[in-house]
């Protein structure tokens, strides 16, 4: 009997609750503020990501240019990072890969 009087009561609360939760999750999802914070996040990480990578690349495409310039190097390259090597190394000096002539 209990049971059947508090239902609604105790219905209507739990409703009440979800209803709040979820508007809140809604509204932080939501807001400026809030997102700008998370998104500023992911930019420092793509920033950090790009500013690491521009040495490589540069250091690559200087690689790739003097290999088809032929000025650096006369033409003794590791078979495994690509950078310049002396002609009678069994090792390469960058990667530490062993060189295997043919």
């Amino acid at each position: 009997m209990f049971f059947n009087r508090a239902f609604p009561y105790v219905f209507g609360g739990v409703f009440l609750f979800v209803t709040i939760f979820f508007i809140v999750i809604l509204v932080s999802v939501l807001s400026p503020a809030l997102r700008g914070k998370m998104m500023s996040g992911q930019v420092k990480a793509m920033k950090h990501m790009v500013d690491n990578s521009e040495d490589e690349l540069k250091s690559m495409i200087h690689t790739v240019k003097s290999a088809v310039d032929g000025s650096e190097n006369s033409g003794t390259f590791c078979k495994y990072c690509g950078k310049p090597i002396d002609e009678d190394s069994k090792y390469c000096k960058h990667c530490g890969e062993r060189q295997y002539w043919d």
